[in-house]
């Protein structure tokens, strides 16, 4: 819709993350470098959290696509509650493990098989475990033994953990004290401050080869950092419905009025954090109506 009325290649806004051309803020460039580093070691287990929304899933997804193909063999997956044995029956089933009985340790024994085979083809294994702070205490400690695989010293498994900022809480617990002297690399990716809310939001644009159309006040960024709380996902919501906004009005700018406006429908849809919504209803004048300019 507006990417054909702006001449845009596509949706610079997207919700879902894919990894595509990523907006290197610098604790991204951080956890970038210490990810890469850590694949290139080959041992340990890397740690990364963040916010919600805060680029863990497109950081992983960056990564993969720059990684050399035949050199690294990556499984990502989502972990939705899952327990020793639901980790060790999803990993079996994306390394195409089959053997003849289907219980836990034939399961294991057939990972430990796969993994070697890749070793012995120069292939390197990781598995990075998405939303980790879903996985249960024993799941966790699943995924630490699975780090044991090893041949002549080398270790055959990587992990990844990648979650919210409760998942380092978890690790710290007493049970999970031999996973926490596992991880050889941590990193926590930051929410944008304006200055990079800024940059954030011209970095989508540019990436779908926006010429200037619609033009950006500078007074917007302003109020886009605000609502957002610098989070991306949420700058991305903001974004993709003022660009909505904007074309329907058919105008070839973006005022302050017009972020303030979609803001303010937002947070009356529920479409906004909570933490950010609960500050926005504060501020929204005469029951929807604006936000006082006051708070901007």
């Amino acid at each position: 819709m507006y990417e054909d009325y702006y001449g845009l290649k596509g949706d610079p806004f997207r919700i879902s993350p894919d990894g595509r051309d990523s907006f290197e803020h610098s604790s991204y460039r951080k956890a970038r470098s210490y990810l890469e580093y850590a694949f290139f070691r080959g041992e340990g287990t890397v740690l990364i959290t963040g916010q919600p929304g805060t680029g863990k899933t497109t950081l992983i997804k960056s990564v993969a696509r720059n990684l050399p193909k035949t050199d690294i063999d990556l499984t990502v997956f989502s972990c939705e509650k899952l327990d020793a044995d639901g980790l060790i029956r999803r990993y079996a089933s994306e390394l195409d493990v089959h053997v003849d009985r289907d219980d836990v340790g034939s399961l294991l024994v057939g990972i430990g098989k796969r993994l070697l085979q890749l070793n012995r083809q120069g292939i390197k294994s990781v598995l990075a475990l998405d939303e980790a702070q879903s996985l249960t205490i024993d799941a966790l400690e699943q995924a630490r033994l699975l780090t044991n695989y090893q041949v002549n010293d080398k270790q055959l498994l990587q992990v990844v953990l990648l979650g919210q900022p409760e998942l380092r809480d978890k690790i710290l617990s007493p049970s999970l004290v031999q996973l926490h002297q596992r991880i050889t690399s941590s990193s926590t990716l930051t929410v944008l401050n304006q200055s990079e809310t800024r940059d954030y939001f011209i970095h989508q644009l540019n990436s779908v080869d926006w010429n200037g159309n619609p033009d950006l006040h500078e007074d917007i960024f302003k109020i886009i950092h605000r609502a957002s709380a610098g989070i991306p996902r949420w700058i991305n919501q903001i974004g993709s419905r003022v660009m909505l906004h904007c074309m329907i009005e058919e105008k070839n700018e973006i005022t302050a009025s017009d972020v303030r406006k979609v803001v303010v429908d937002l947070v009356d849809e529920y479409l906004l954090p909570t933490s950010v919504r609960t500050e926005q209803i504060r501020i929204v004048a005469g029951g929807g109506s604006g936000l006082l300019d006051s708070e901007f």
